[in-house]
């Protein structure tokens, strides 16, 4: 009888890899980590509303490091400015980056049917949901 492994586990080794591609796909941009592509993410999403700095605490919460250094690393390679907004550079920047991650990324599910990558979506969705409850419990 073989053991399966665990959902965390088989989560946890498929987010490295996930991780590894973004990383690797990351290297032709000139996003420089993992870190920056949020931050570029977050300024994005949070559009006008940038400069309140609502974004800034969940970010460094999913990130679990301050803010601040990566946000001089950006303004000063110019892809952020003023109050926390997009530079054309770095809008172009993200542009490019959110491209290359996509072309790389198309390729996990090309041969996956809609309805499997539907019911992952779903699954997933539903852990992290359930996750983020257990940790409010727990804080």
């Amino acid at each position: 009888m073989t053991t399966q492994p665990s959902i965390p586990a088989v989560i946890g080794a498929t987010e490295n890899a996930l991780r590894a591609l973004l990383l690797t796909t990351l290297a032709s941009t000139v996003i420089a980590s993992y870190a920056e592509w949020v931050v570029l993410n977050a300024v994005s999403a949070a559009g006008t509303d940038a400069s309140s700095g609502l974004w800034r605490d969940e970010t460094a919460r999913a990130l679990k490091t301050e803010i601040e250094p990566i946000e001089a690393a950006l303004r000063e390679r110019g892809l952020i400015m003023g109050e926390m907004q997009l530079s054309d550079d770095g809008f172009e920047a993200l542009v490019a980056a959110r491209r290359a991650v996509g072309a790389a990324t198309a390729s996990l599910v090309e041969d996956i049917s809609e309805s499997d990558v539907a019911a992952a979506r779903r699954v997933l969705s539903n852990l992290r949901e359930r996750a983020e409850a257990l940790v409010g419990v727990q804080q």
